[in-house]
């Protein structure tokens, strides 16, 4: 639906956030029934952080080019800070008497926005989810998860990296695996302008290229930077091979403020065609982290958690309840989650399998055997196992036919940190130890 029609319509004619939300007021009472009901709004166009078009910077804009969302404290221009916020949730708050008290109120319908500026951005848009929806780039990369964490901070960012993959784990039913980047595992290296963690970012760029269904990063960042060390910049979202749509997670200050002209690094990755991410969920101001890994880990424990007919909760439904979550346990009744915002269609799920393989034999000894199955390199295995559907009740899925992609890891390894920038030795902790496949 043009936006200049609910102008017309629920503004008079001006251009006004109210008319948009006025609108899906409208759907949402008519509704005869709640399955009857708006769930979800997918909103495509960039927006001004002047509404009204008035400012040096917006006065010569055309109107009609961009889709007004709803700004907080915008009277200050705080745009950065943490005192401002720009969110779609705004017209999600559909119950009568709703949208004084935003940041406590809970949303109605799941929203989603892309940030196109013309048609062909919108038709890149378009064909990706197409891409995705069909589930044609079949392979490895679907089962897998990447984690990466920032250095400092006593530890902080990687023990919420570390909370979230084990909320994964256990919403995800130990189906995908895992691999983590934590850049204080890494040698600290003197670089022209910072100090860089060069294997870290050689290894993130090799999990691009092979893909992976979630890439979910806690700690600093910018529109145009991953972490004070630089480890992702700007250049390297527009260099880097990335052939397999995923969904990209950051629990960082300001990755996307859409409402600025500001370059950013997700934009890179939203309008590669038929590369890149199929969604990003990040931060539009600065936030902060213990609020971040709250929404983080409610938001994954949604994402990869099924009904009972196998389906898994779509990113916006995922987004959503994870907020509202926040708001019932009191968890965060701050502006920090109206922050956060789904670039992307919020009614898709991850494009993950469905069905769990599951491993019974190796050369004939079953894995519930008490005794030690040992293999060695260059041996040749039989591997038997069986398909299980996605109903989570153990039943054999016996309409399966198809190609099983193995990977095989060594056992698990204990990595430790290395606490390089000292902090926090300096409040009496150790180097974070954490493990992973090997």
């Amino acid at each position: 639906i043009p936006a200049n029609l609910l102008y017309n319509e629920f503004s008079s004619g001006t251009p006004d956030a109210n008319a948009l939300r006025r609108y899906l007021k409208m759907l949402y009472d008519r509704a005869a029934t709640p399955d009857k009901a708006p769930r979800y709004l997918l909103l495509m166009g960039k927006s001004p952080w002047d509404n009204r078009f008035v400012t040096e910077e917006w006065k010569n804009a055309n109107v009609d080019d961009y889709l007004l969302a709803y700004e907080y404290d915008a009277s200050t221009q705080s745009i950065g800070t943490v005192s401002s916020f720009v969110t779609d949730d705004f017209y999600a708050l559909l119950d009568d008497g709703e949208g004084k008290y935003i940041y406590s109120e809970k949303v109605d319908l799941s929203t989603g926005r892309m940030v196109c500026a013309t048609e062909e951005e919108a038709k890149i848009f378009v064909d990706k989810v197409e891409r995705y929806l069909k589930n044609e780039d079949a392979g490895p990369w679907k089962n897998r998860i990447v984690m990466m964490a920032d250095d400092g901070d006593s530890n902080e960012h990687a023990e919420d990296a570390e909370r979230v993959s084990k909320t994964i784990a256990q919403s995800g039913k130990k189906r995908f695996t895992i691999d983590k980047v934590y850049w204080d595992y890494y040698t600290r290296v003197p670089g022209a302008t910072s100090l860089t963690y060069p294997a870290a970012t050689t290894s993130i760029q090799q999990s691009i290229a092979s893909g992976a269904a979630l890439f979910n990063y806690s700690g600093h960042g910018s529109p145009t930077v991953i972490s004070n060390e630089k480890t992702l910049v700007l250049d390297d979202f527009k260099r880097y091979s990335a052939p397999h749509l995923g969904l990209w997670v950051l629990a960082s200050c300001e990755i996307y403020p859409f409402d600025s002209k500001e370059n950013n690094l997700a934009d890179v990755f939203l309008f590669r065609p038929n590369a890149g991410a199929v969604a990003f969920m990040c931060a539009t101001r600065a936030v902060y982290a213990t609020q971040n890994n709250a929404l983080n880990i409610e938001f994954c424990k949604r994402l990869f958690t099924r009904d009972t007919s196998g389906r898994l909760t779509t990113m916006g439904e995922a987004l959503r309840q994870a907020k509202n979550e926040l708001i019932s346990s009191q968890s965060d009744l701050t502006i920090n989650k109206m922050k956060y915002v789904l670039f992307g269609d919020p009614a898709i799920s991850l494009a993950v399998p469905t069905g769990t393989a599951v491993l019974d034999s190796i050369d004939g000894k079953a894995v519930t055997s008490t005794s030690a199955i040992r293999l060695s390199a260059g041996q040749v295995v039989k591997f038997s196992g069986h398909v299980e559907d996605s109903n989570g009740n153990g039943a054999v899925d016996q309409t399966f036919n198809g190609t099983l992609s193995a990977e095989i890891y060594d056992r698990n390894e204990t990595l430790t940190c290395k606490d390089n920038d000292g902090s926090a030795a300096r409040i009496g902790r150790s180097p974070l130890t954490f493990t992973m496949h090997g």
